[in-house]
C-alpha cells in the first residue's frame, strides 16, 4: 500500500492517515506488529529518519499510539454498556459479571466493596 499511496502526491497527509486507519489497521489490529507498522508509516509519510523520536512523529501528525486507541475504544464501549437499558441482554451480562467479580474479591480478601 505504501508504494501506491506515495505515487499520488495530491493526497493530503490527513487522507493518507485516514486510509491507513480504515484499510491497514483493521488487518493488523490483532497482531503485535500494528504499532511498529503504524510508526514506520508515519515516519515515511513525514519523510524523517527512522531514528526520529516517536513522540515527535506522533505530535507532528496529531496522532496517538494504537494502544491509546484501543483503551479509548474499550472505555467508549464500557460507557455504552452503562447507558443501555437494564433489561438489555448486554447489560444483564455486565451486571452478572460484576457480581461474580465482587464475590470472588470478597472471598479472596474478606473486604466488601
Amino acid at each position: 500500500m505504501n508504494k501506491y499511496l506515495y505515487k499520488f502526491t495530491n493526497i493530503s497527509v490527513r487522507h493518507r492517515l485516514d486510509l491507513f486507519d480504515k484499510i491497514i489497521s483493521p488487518i493488523l489490529n490483532h497482531t503485535s506488529q500494528i504499532e511498529r507498522v503504524h510508526l514506520q508509516f508515519c515516519k515515511r509519510l513525514l519523510g524523517v529518519k527512522r531514528s526520529t523520536q516517536n513522540e515527535v512523529v506522533y505530535g507532528e501528525l496529531g496522532r496517538h499510539t494504537f494502544q491509546m486507541f484501543k483503551y479509548t475504544s474499550i472505555v467508549k464501549y464500557w460507557v455504552k454498556i452503562l447507558h443501555t437499558d437494564v433489561n438489555e441482554y448486554i447489560r444483564k451480562v455486565y451486571n452478572m459479571l460484576k457480581m461474580i467479580w465482587k464475590y470472588i474479591r470478597i472471598n479472596q480478601t474478606g473486604v466488601h466493596y
